[in-house]
């Protein structure tokens, strides 16, 4: 038997790809939308690491509210890991530029991959367009703090584009300060995601266990309490030991989940992830 059988959930509660749009994470929502409706070109998102940026960002395009743009914006969303500048003009003209113009053959990208200006062109030719359309492109970019300079480069050529463009960018609380200068000085609305009070993270478990069409009382109070305290208020953290409480919990047929039972798999799950870092060193 399943634990999502064992305790009647119609599917996993704790998904991480769902956003829960209360609270803190409603405000920053909303001031996302801000930024796109009074057509601002810049914004930070700014929150520790497991706070749910990358989900947040993922969701935005079902989230906005139909007044974030007059004429329905275009969101893109795009990690900026590893990415060079060609792969990053690349990635956003295809996918900006989908249903809006026609874009060359993935070929013609591939023959040209060391000339970012082919890559260029072709996201300028979807920024024109878009202009056109008297519509706003809006790029969600995330991990910032791990770009390249080449495409720190090529997102301050993007700001500087004569075009409705609107750009949010992710970034980690502690890497704040190492950020480009110029990115810094051009920021117009700071976008603050902080760890959930308890209050919050109560309310995310009644949302969580609804959502999979389970009992509201799987989760003792006070098991929230100890989940909220050992995750430090970090959804994907929250998340985890949720869903290996529910597992634990099944395997040990317990009626619902305790404390106890938080605190033994934050235990368990502490433990294994120094085992595999010392394998991992070795």
């Amino acid at each position: 038997m399943s634990y999502l059988q064992y305790w009647k959930l119609a599917s996993a509660p704790f998904s991480s790809g769902y956003l829960f749009t209360e609270g803190s994470v409603a405000e920053a929502v909303a001031r996302v939308g801000f930024l796109v409706s009074s057509h601002r070109r810049l914004g930070v998102l700014i929150g520790p690491p497991s706070v749910g940026k990358t989900v947040l960002l993922r969701n935005l395009l079902r989230q906005l509210p139909p007044s974030a743009g007059a004429n329905c914006p275009r969101m893109v969303y795009q990690s900026l890991l590893g990415l060079t500048a060609v792969d990053l003009f690349k990635n956003l003209a295809r996918r900006a530029g989908e249903g809006l113009i026609e874009m060359p053959p993935t070929n013609a990208f591939e023959r040209r991959r060391s000339s970012s200006e082919f890559a260029w062109n072709a996201f300028q030719d979807v920024l024109y367009a878009s202009a056109a359309a008297k519509t706003t492109i809006v790029l969600l970019l995330d991990d910032i703090s791990f770009a390249q300079e080449a495409a720190l480069a090529g997102l301050h050529r993007i700001l500087e584009v004569n075009c409705p463009i609107c750009c949010v960018l992710s970034v980690c609380s502690e890497k704040v300060e190492s950020l480009p200068r110029n990115l810094r000085d051009r920021c117009q609305l700071r976008v603050d995601l902080p760890a959930w009070d308890l209050g919050q993270t109560a309310d995310y478990f009644d949302f969580a266990l609804a959502k999979a069409k389970g009992h509201p009382g799987i989760f003792e109070a006070q098991a929230i309490t100890r989940i909220h305290e050992l995750s430090d208020g970090l959804p994907q953290r929250i998340n985890r030991l949720s869903e290996l409480a529910l597992l634990a919990g099944a395997a040990r047929h317990a009626p619902r989940i305790t404390s106890e039972l938080a605190d033994q798999v934050a235990e368990e799950f502490s433990s294994l992830q120094s085992h595999y870092s010392e394998n991992i060193g070795t």
